[in-house]
């Protein structure tokens, strides 16, 4: 009865001069008792009892869909206070508070205060938008000092009030749920989510760790009103709308961590709310941007993997229209409206902007590429779609060589003695092409009559998930560059895929990703790897 009571007043000077405040009040196992005496003790008070037993996800995801709150007064006790408290701080509008009685054990909790309060008194710098070079628990830190102001431990509590508004981040797989009874947002299609064998087989000349089955989650077109977009995919609904990342804002959707350098990161589960947009477009709008856009791969497997809600969003909106962003003054080049207009968009329906837009109406898909982790089977109706459509438009010529060798120009990931690789392939037949200088729908017919499609690894091979159907497909590429796109491309196309892994300058290491070794020039050594290779030219 003594906590109750304490928390009851702790209620009461915490919403002093707030008109009809809303409370969150978490506990560990129902507390009724609580419950009653707040809305005795604050008459007009909006009070919602969460229980930590449910796991502190769904404590998160109701404060999210609660939002905004006056005060998250937290009772539970227990393990993990110091990492709660600043949870429900992210929560609290700007000027809010939280609440938090101190556990039996108080140590972490009262070291964790400690520390804000010697960064604050540092003078550690708020994260921004962009890449910020220090880890997460540093990062978070100076987050969180710039946030908690008055904080103090007092009687039993930790209090403190809350001076930075922010957004919550609502993971991909909860989306649905959370959107659920909101009269803001609605999800309008859904596609369930299938295990399914690669239909890709492969052969390398090393060991490669590729799964067999591929585990392709749910799918959903959602609808969202007034919501603000900043390029690189992201988007979110404003504090007026309870404040939260869309979960189409990621490139990386079931990352332990979400992240989108268009927000200043602010905690694991929250951004910093951007200043608000002063673009305006009214009307339907389909989201079409890609965290990379203007990059060919990124466009083919990011982009393209959002393109599957496209018509029957344009069945619910006539005048729908697609929502890209670029630099100012940087138009879309020639392939990419190609690729659009071969997907079903009109170069006329596509709108480009250059600024942070508040939209009225917001359509977007959970993507179907998610490198490395998934691709959904349904996304080779897209990739038929759209390598058709581009083919069709390639201009009339001769038949094209049976075998191709798609070359890669000096750059990112260089093979050193390319021109060796290059006479190697000739000499069994193929005909050598660097890509980007034929138009989108030269390339994707060149890949569509050959029967054999081979070149170096990345971007410049992508075309071969347009190619209509199976192909034997020969990629040459450094053992560290792990990404699986080609792989993943060939899951669900169907191609025979021969991988020849040569030594990279950076060598790959077992510890967390490096970027220096995953973008690293390589050799190709024809007494290692060749020996693979001319056997695979050999036999063809």
């Amino acid at each position: 009865m003594q906590v109750v009571m304490r928390a009851v007043e702790v209620a009461r000077t915490s919403l002093a001069d707030v008109p009809e405040p809303r409370l969150a009040v978490v506990t560990r196992g129902p507390r009724a008792a609580l419950t009653d005496r707040l809305e005795r003790a604050l008459p007009g008070a909006v009070v919602v009892p969460l229980d930590l037993e449910d796991g502190m996800d769904a404590v998160h995801l109701a404060l999210a869909a609660g939002r905004p709150w006056d005060l998250v007064l937290d009772v539970a006790g227990g393990k993990g206070a110091a990492h709660r408290w600043p949870v429900h701080l992210h929560h609290v509008r700007r000027g809010g508070a939280v609440a938090v009685r101190l556990p039996g054990r108080p140590k972490p909790l009262e070291r964790s205060v400690r520390e804000v309060l010697a960064a604050q008194a540092a003078g550690v710098e708020a994260p921004a938008p962009g890449r910020d070079p220090r880890d997460n628990p540093e990062r978070d830190l100076a987050a969180l000092a710039a946030s908690a102001r008055d904080l103090r431990v007092e009687d039993g509590w930790l209090r403190a009030t809350n001076e930075v508004a922010t957004l919550a981040k609502v993971p991909e797989l909860e989306a649905d749920a959370f959107l659920s009874g909101r009269a803001d947002a609605r999800v309008l299609a859904t596609l369930p989510g299938v295990r399914f064998a690669s239909r890709a087989v492969v052969r390398s000349s090393g060991e490669v760790r590729l799964p067999t089955e591929i585990d392709a989650p749910p799918m959903s077109l959602r609808e969202y009103d007034d919501v603000t977009c900043l390029g690189r995919q992201a988007a979110y609904a404003g504090a007026q709308h309870g404040g939260f990342v869309l979960p189409e804002s990621y490139r990386h959707p079931f990352k332990r961590r979400l992240r989108n350098v268009a927000f200043a990161e602010w905690a694991p589960r929250f951004v910093r709310e951007p200043e608000p947009a002063t673009a305006q477009l009214d009307g339907a709008y389909f989201l079409l941007d890609s965290y990379v856009r203007g990059h060919f791969g990124h466009a083919l497997t990011d982009q393209l993997g959002h393109l599957w809600g496209w018509r029957p969003a344009l069945e619910r909106h006539p005048e729908l229209r697609a929502l890209v962003f670029a630099k100012p003054g940087e138009p879309l080049a020639e392939w990419e409206l190609a690729l659009l207009e071969a997907g079903g968009v009109p170069r006329d329906r596509v709108e480009v902007r250059h600024e942070p837009t508040r939209v009225g109406t917001l359509l977007c898909t959970s993507p179907m590429f998610g490198m490395p982790a998934y691709v959904h089977p349904s996304i080779a109706t897209t990739y038929a779609v759209v390598g058709s459509g581009l083919a069709d438009r390639a201009a009339p010529g001769l038949p094209g060589p049976l075998r191709v060798f798609c070359s890669r120009r000096p750059g990112k990931r260089t093979c050193h003695n390319a021109s060796e690789v290059e006479d190697l392939f000739a000499g069994h037949g193929f005909t050598v092409v660097y890509p980007e200088d034929h138009p989108l729908p030269e390339q994707v017919r060149l890949v569509r009559e050959a029967e054999v499609v081979a070149g170096f690894a990345g971007s410049g091979m992508f075309q071969i998930a347009l190619a209509g159907g199976p192909k034997h497909v020969v990629l040459v590429g450094s053992e560290s560059y792990t990404a699986s796109n080609e792989y993943l491309i060939s899951s669900v196309v169907g191609h025979r895929l021969d991988l020849v892994l040569c030594r990279p300058d950076v060598p790959r290491t077992e510890r967390r990703f490096d970027n220096a070794s995953y973008q690293s020039d390589f050799t190709y050594d024809d007494t290692r790897e060749g020996v693979f290779l001319r056997g695979v030219l050999d036999a063809l």
